[in-house]
Order: C-alpha cells, then sequence, then structure tokens
C-alpha cells in the first residue's frame, strides 16, 4: 500500500469510528467492563417492559457482534421488537444498524442495506440527523470495502447532501473527504482537488486545525499526482506547519515523508536527502516501522544514484530489517529491486541474482493477490449487473402489466358506455321518433 493510501485510509478509518461512536453513544453508559448477567436478565424481564431493555439489547448486541454474531443478531432483532412496542424510534433504529452490520460481517451485503435504510428511516423519524447520516456513510463503506466504489461513492453524496439539508458542518466535511477518496483512486484528481478546497474552507470555519492539516496534506498529495510541484510542496510544508503547532509530531513526519517524495518526483535530491536524513536521526521519531523503512529506501535511492553504494548498501539493510517479518510485499519487493540493481552494478552478480529470485516470489505472491482482488472486483461488478438487469427486467414487467391494466379499465369503461347507451336505445328511439313527429304535424299545419 503506498503512502497517499495511508494517508486516506487514516480518514476512512477515522470517519468509520466515528460513525460507530456516533451510533453508540447514547445509548450505552457506564463502565466498558460490562455486567453481561445483569443486561440479560434485564431483557429476560417480564413483569414489564421499558427502553432499558432495548437499551441493554443493543449493548448485548454490539458486544458479540464480531464474536458470536448470530447471537448478537438475536438481540438485535429482540431490541427491535421492543421498541416498535414502545415506539421508541432511537433505539429501534440503534438495533436496526446493528442487525445491518451482522449482516455485513457475515457477507450479506443486500439484507444489510435494506436494514441500514430501515435503521436510517427509525433515526429520521427521531431526529437524530447525525447518526442518520452515519447509517448513510455506514452504507457507503460497505460498499466501498466490497470494491464497488461508484455505489460507494452514490452513497457518500447521498450523505453529503443530508448533511448539507440538516447543516451539519461537521459531518459534510469529513463527508467530503471521503468523496475525495474515491475521486483520487479513479484517478480523476482535479475533482479530488476541488473537493478538497472545499474540505479546508469549512475545516477553517469550525477552527479544526488538526483535520484542516490533514486535508492540506491530502491536497498537497493530489497536486502532486496532476505533476504541479509547487503547489504541492507549498500545501505540504503549510501542513506540517499547522501539525507542529497542534503538537501532532507523528502526523508531522509522515507529511514530511509526503513532501520528501514530492521533492524526489521534482528531482531535487537535496532537498529530499536533507527531509529525509533530519527524520531518520531523530531519535525521538514517532513514525511507524513501514515509515521509516521508507524513508531509508528513498533515501538509499539517492546514494545509489549518487554512486554512494556502501551507504546505499547500509541503509537498504536498515530499512529492510524493520519490514523482513512484516507482511508489505509491496514494500520488500522495491527493496530486493533496489538490492538486486545494488549488487549487479558492483559486480556482485550472484547476490543480484539471489535477490531477484526473492523479488520474483514476491511478485508472484503480489500478482495472485491482484488476480483474486480483481477476480472479487469483477464478480462484484457482474453480480451488480445482474442485479441492475433483473431490476430493468421487473421495471419492464411492472410497465407491461401497469400498461395492460390501463388498457383493460379504458376497455371495461368502453363497453359499460355503451352498455348504458344499448339498454337506453328504444327509449331513445321512441324520444327522437315523437320528436320529429311533432315537427312534421306543425310543418303540415302552417
Amino acid at each position: 500500500m503506498t503512502l497517499p493510501m495511508i494517508n486516506e485510509l487514516r480518514y476512512l478509518t477515522f470517519w468509520i469510528q466515528v460513525a460507530c461512536i456516533m451510533l453508540s453513544g447514547t445509548l450505552v453508559t457506564g463502565s466498558p467492563n460490562l455486567d453481561i448477567n445483569r443486561l440479560k436478565c434485564l431483557v429476560d424481564r417480564s413483569h414489564s417492559l421499558d427502553t432499558s431493555q432495548v437499551n441493554a439489547c443493543y449493548t448485548l448486541a454490539k458486544h458479540y457482534l464480531y464474536d458470536s454474531t448470530l447471537q448478537a443478531q438475536q438481540y438485535a432483532i429482540s431490541g427491535i421488537g421492543m421498541a416498535t412496542f414502545l415506539n421508541f424510534l432511537e433505539g429501534k433504529g440503534h438495533c436496526q444498524n446493528i442487525l445491518a452490520m451482522s449482516h455485513e460481517i457475515l457477507g450479506r451485503l443486500d439484507e444489510a442495506l435494506i436494514i441500514y435504510e430501515e435503521a436510517f428511516e427509525s433515526l429520521s423519524e427521531a431526529g437524530e440527523t447525525e447518526y442518520a447520516a452515519g447509517i448513510i456513510v455506514n452504507m457507503g463503506v460497505a460498499h466501498y470495502y466490497s470494491g464497488n466504489r461508484g455505489e460507494a461513492l452514490k452513497y457518500y453524496i447521498r450523505a453529503l447532501d443530508y448533511a448539507r439539508e440538516n447543516q451539519l458542518r461537521e459531518q459534510e466535511s469529513k463527508l467530503l473527504n471521503n468523496i475525495a477518496v474515491i475521486y483520487r483512486e479513479l484517478k480523476q484528481y482535479p475533482q479530488a482537488i476541488q473537493i478538497y478546497i472545499n474540505s479546508l474552507q469549512i475545516k477553517r470555519e469550525l477552527d479544526d486545525s488538526l483535520g484542516f492539516a490533514n486535508t492540506l496534506e491530502n491536497l498537497g498529495l493530489a497536486y502532486s499526482y496532476i505533476n504541479d510541484g509547487a503547489k504541492a510542496v507549498e500545501h505540504l510544508n503549510e501542513a506540517i506547519r499547522w501539525y507542529v503547532q497542534a503538537g501532532k509530531q507523528a502526523e508531522s513526519d509522515q507529511a514530511q515523508i509526503s513532501l520528501g517524495q514530492v521533492y524526489l518526483q521534482l528531482g531535487n535530491r537535496i532537498e529530499a536527502e536533507k527531509i529525509l536524513t533530519e527524520l531518520i536521526s531523530n531519535h525521538k521519531i514517532t513514525l511507524l516501522p513501514h515509515y521509516k523503512a521508507t524513508c531509508y529506501l528513498m533515501l538509499s535511492k539517492i546514494k545509489f544514484e549518487k554512486s554512494e553504494n556502501e551507504q546505499a548498501l547500509q541503509l537498504l539493510d536498515s530499512g529492510y530489517e524493520l519490514i523482513e517479518n512484516s507482511d508489505r510485499d509491496e514494500l520488500k519487493s522495491k527493496y530486493l529491486t533496489l538490492y538486486t540493481n545494488l549488487f549487479r552494478s558492483t559486480g556482485h552478480y550472484e547476490k543480484a541474482l539471489d535477490y531477484a529470485m526473492e523479488q520474483m516470489s514476491i511478485l508472484d505472491t503480489l500478482n495472485q493477490k491482484n488476480r483474486i482482488e480483481t477476480e472479487r472486483e469483477m464478480k462484484s461488478r457482474f453480480d451488480l449487473r445482474q442485479k441492475e438487469a433483473k431490476l430493468i427486467i421487473q421495471e419492464q414487467k411492472i410497465s407491461q402489466q401497469t400498461s395492460q391494466r390501463r388498457w383493460f379499465a379504458a376497455l371495461l369503461m368502453i363497453s359499460l358506455v355503451l352498455l348504458i347507451v344499448l339498454a337506453f336505445l328504444p327509449c331513445l328511439k321512441q324520444r327522437i321518433i315523437k320528436f320529429f313527429w311533432k315537427r312534421i304535424k306543425l310543418l303540415i299545419k302552417v
């Protein structure tokens, strides 16, 4: 996974966590160490029924959601039944959300989406607009992680419209960043840039310094994708300043890595080397191992291009040690490529061959993963097309049936009119004859 994707994933993960917190905050109180037996006794209480039992069902359902999903479903369904009887819309919506999440965990996306819609209606009717917006986001996230970016984007835009309609400015800003993630993944960078700019304005209004810095960083990376180096450097430097002011050293370090990447992209090795060396030499560095390994890799590339092979090898060894036992195959592949090139350039062909063979093994693993992901994405797209085709066929059948019913109604009305005319025809015939006979008599008299 590349650094830009990791940066954006932080935003997605953060928003998912926010949604989950929003969807649980009003119902769960007290210590996180739940008294499960007490809650179960509360749920089983038969002499009376009140909202505390709905809350207990919700808490138990959330507790068992990942460890015993089917049990979580049972408590969620019980909570929905109690809340429906009590007309407790807020509790009903929260239990419906947990039920939808359980279906999603079990891979039943269609059922999950239907129940998410029901949860959205319950919470909207209860006036819980922020939670309702989170439900729409959950639907988008479900599509996002199933590989269907187009459907995810539709739900994010729907949530954005809902947030704007209800003046939820903070949610609007977070949704804009989620939408920008998808546009960047679709390589529609101008749209992503415009969305980040809109998000920045809201962050400034809300005085959200950390969110403002994060959006600046993402905007800088977006500019780097369209090769606008000057704006990329400007926004990344500004993001670093905001991170430092907010006391966020880890985020500042990560933004500096992004800045180093941009300088390398622009061919400015001096600035890139300066930034990366400072990061690695900082003993208080807060970088995660794979971020630090990324710094070592970029520095070793710079040293290798300057023919400082010994220093390049030392940096490679230091960096590869950090990820050797991890599953970061993509980063490992980059390291092994540089190892191969370095040993080949120094005439150590046997070592170069060993690293090349190891890289081939990792590439095979990566290709296999990519094939699996591609197959999943193709399957999800095929399933979606099948569902769309079925919906179109159903709509056509409904349209035909409606048209047939209208024609039948029209024919029935015409038949009734004809029957009425035929029923009154003898009487009308006599009246017409009498009328004309009177007219004839009058003409004869004249």
